[in-house]
C-alpha cells in the first residue's frame, strides 16, 4: 500500500428500533469495523454497516436500507455528512479548551433522548443591547411586523390600536381574530409561563409557544417600527441567559420554551427528575440527563452519562484530522471514525481488526443516577 490516509471505523447498532434511539448502556450491540481510503457512503441495512462506492451503489439499497452518512474526499481532505437522516455529534465526546464538553452557539439543535432543542438566544450579561443585536441581527429581520393600521380590533381586549401598544399579526390567523395587541400578547404568554428559581440560577417555562387558534408557533422577538420587542418577558437584571425552544418532534407534542437565567460560574441540570433545574418529562431522558454550565464567558453542555446520549446535530460537513476520532450518532447506530497516516511498512488492515474501538469509550454500561 501506498504512502496516504486511511478512514478507520467502528460502528456499533443497538439490536432493537426504537425511536430513532441508541442505548448505551445495552450490551445488545451489532459491531463492525470498516475502513476506506476513498469517498464513500455509509449504509445500514437492519444492524448490519457496509461502505457503498461512488456514486452508483447506492441505488443498489434494498427497502430497509438507509444511507447514515457520506464520507468525502476533497483535495486530500476527508469530510462526513449527513445523508437520510440527522446526524449527531456525540457531546460525551467532544472537548473544549477547559474539558468536556460543547460550548453552545446560537441555532445549535441539542437532543436529549428523544427531546430536541434548539439555542434561540444567547446572551452573556455584559451588555445587553450590544448582546441582543450581535446575537438577535438575523431574527430581527426575519420577524419584522408591521403596525397594522387597517381596521380591526384586538381578538382579546377587542379595542383598537394604540400608539404604545399597536395591533399586530404575530401567527398565522386570519379574519376578525388575525390581530391581537403587543402587550395582550405579552400578558398572555405571562400566564402560561411557570418559574423554577435557586440560589444561582432562574429558569422560566412554557410548556406552549403555539397560537392556541391556528397552532402557528410564536416569535420570541418581533421588529415593530424598527425596534425590538421580546414576547417573552421575563426577570433577567443583567445576567447572563440563554433561551432553549423545544422542537415538538412527534406526534401531538406542542411546542415549548425555556429561559436559563445565570450567575457566575453557576450550572444548570436538565433531566427527567424532580432535583433537575429544566424538567424535561420524556421517559427517554435520564433523571440528571445533561449539565449546561456558565464558565469564562461561554455556556458549555455536559453529558452525565446519560442512557440515550446528549447529542449535537451535525449543521456542515466535519472536516477529519489525522489521529483523531470523531463519534457520531445517526439513528440506533454510533460511528466512531478516525482518520490514520499509512505506508508500505503497515501491510493490509482487516476490517474486523478489534485493535482500534474508539466507539466503546462513549458506551459506559453505567446508568445516570
Amino acid at each position: 500500500m501506498k504512502s496516504g490516509q486511511l478512514i478507520i471505523m467502528k460502528t456499533m447498532t443497538w439490536g432493537r428500533d426504537s425511536h430513532n434511539l441508541f442505548d448505551y448502556e445495552s450490551r445488545n450491540c451489532f459491531k463492525k469495523q470498516l475502513q476506506t481510503s476513498s469517498s464513500c457512503q455509509i449504509a445500514r441495512a437492519e444492524t448490519d454497516v457496509n461502505l457503498l462506492s461512488l456514486p452508483a451503489e447506492s441505488r443498489r439499497l434494498g427497502p430497509n436500507s438507509n444511507i447514515l452518512a457520506t464520507v468525502s474526499q476533497e483535495n486530500g481532505n476527508f469530510y462526513i455528512n449527513s445523508e437520510d437522516e440527522p446526524l449527531w455529534q456525540i457531546v460525551r465526546s467532544l472537548k473544549t479548551q477547559d474539558g468536556p464538553g460543547h460550548v453552545l452557539k446560537k441555532d445549535d439543535v441539542i437532543k436529549l433522548g428523544r427531546a430536541c432543542y434548539k439555542i434561540k438566544e444567547l446572551n452573556f450579561g455584559q451588555d445587553d443591547s450590544s448582546s441582543e443585536q450581535t446575537q438577535e441581527s438575523e431574527e430581527e429581520s426575519m420577524n419584522e411586523v408591521p403596525e397594522e393600521h387597517e381596521s380591526g380590533v384586538c381578538r382579546i381586549c377587542f379595542c383598537e390600536s394604540e400608539p404604545e401598544n399597536p395591533l399586530i399579526a404575530p401567527c398565522n390567523c386570519t379574519g376578525s381574530v388575525k390581530h391581537i395587541h403587543l402587550q395582550c400578547l405579552q400578558k398572555w404568554l405571562s400566564y402560561h409561563m411557570s418559574t423554577k428559581q435557586s440560589d444561582n440560577s432562574a429558569v422560566y417555562h412554557w410548556k406552549t409557544i403555539e397560537c392556541e387558534l391556528c397552532k402557528g408557533t410564536f416569535p420570541f422577538s418581533l421588529g415593530i417600527k424598527g425596534k425590538d420587542h421580546n414576547l417573552f418577558q421575563v426577570e433577567k437584571s443583567g445576567m447572563p441567559y440563554i433561551v432553549l425552544e423545544a422542537s415538538g418532534q412527534g406526534k401531538g407534542n406542542a411546542k415549548g420554551a425555556h429561559v436559563i437565567t445565570f450567575s457566575n460560574n453557576s450550572t444548570v441540570k436538565l433531566g427527567r427528575g424532580h432535583e433537575s433545574d429544566v424538567r424535561i418529562s420524556d421517559i427517554s431522558v435520564s433523571r440528571c440527563h445533561a449539565i449546561i454550565r456558565f464558565e469564562n464567558n461561554q455556556f458549555i453542555l455536559e453529558d452525565n452519562n446519560s442512557k440515550f446520549g446528549t447529542l449535537l446535530q451535525v449543521a456542515k460537513p466535519i472536516g477529519m484530522t489525522l489521529n483523531s476520532t470523531i463519534a457520531l450518532q445517526c439513528g440506533r447506530t454510533v460511528l466512531a471514525l478516525s482518520l490514520k497516516a499509512v505506508n508500505s511498512n503497515l501491510g493490509s488492515l482487516s476490517p474486523y481488526d478489534t485493535s482500534i474501538d474508539e466507539a466503546e469509550n462513549y458506551v459506559p454500561y453505567k446508568r445516570s443516577l
